[in-house]
């Protein structure tokens, strides 16, 4: 059984009697433990889609399922229960509480989902240990470097132990070779962990490392290519 399924999915945006196709019919499955890029040009409908399969956006036609759940069938505040216990995101622009230490920052959705502090504290800890930031436990995000900001934001996403994570334009304000050492991290996250992640991107170099590439243009898949192992 595939983990996501995209079927026939289209988002249209008005303003006004103007209407701007964001992403048309666009059919498609994502397993478990797929380590997958949405890979295009700015405008090809990369972002639009990880909003739709995140539930941060409702289509204006076709369908979502994640984990078995069809999404376009639950209400707003049923989506954000279902993002909250389902799902992990990583920003380009990280999105971290400023005022926050980056344990705080992990610790947050675990608030949201009613663990104990104790517990909180330890899997916040494990999650910063397990992408290298053991050492900055205490540091707030204007502290830390643009590359440590994102790691905060992954082990944010991992914390919750969800499904799926949807990573847009991870690497986006980084530089090369530090957008790789992230995206290399990612990738031995899914391997050691199983965890499955969808990310979009337009930087070649993170697209040679993803173990699967679907191409976007214009809103409608071009490509769908597998590495060979």
């Amino acid at each position: 059984m595939a983990l996501v399924e995209v079927r026939n999915l289209t988002k249209v945006y008005r303003v006004g009697r103007v209407e701007t196709p964001a992403v048309q019919g666009v059919t498609f499955e994502v397993r478990e433990g797929e380590f997958t890029a949405l890979a295009g040009p700015s405008g090809s409908g990369k972002t639009t889609l990880l909003n739709l399969i995140g539930g941060l956006d409702i289509p204006t036609a076709g369908e979502v399922t994640v984990a078995g759940v069809h999404l376009n069938r639950l209400s707003l505040n049923q989506l954000a229960d279902f993002r909250l216990w389902n799902l992990g995101f990583v920003f380009q622009t990280y999105n971290l509480i400023e005022v926050l230490t980056a344990l705080e920052n992990v610790e947050f959705p675990l608030l949201l989902q009613g663990v104990s502090a104790r517990e909180r504290r330890r899997r916040a800890q494990e999650a910063l240990e397990q992408v290298g930031l053991g050492e900055f436990l205490h540091r707030r995000p204007q502290e830390l470097s643009g590359g440590q900001q994102q790691r905060v934001a992954v082990a944010r996403a991992l914390v919750t132990r969800p499904r799926l994570v949807l990573a847009d334009e991870p690497t986006a304000n980084l530089d090369t070779e530090t957008g790789l050492r992230l995206i290399h991290l990612m990738e031995r996250l899914n391997r050691d962990l199983g965890v499955t992640f969808l990310f979009s991107t337009h930087d070649p170099k993170v697209i040679e490392a993803a173990h699967r590439v679907i191409r976007l243009r214009d809103g409608r898949i071009v490509e769908d290519t597998a590495r060979s192992s």
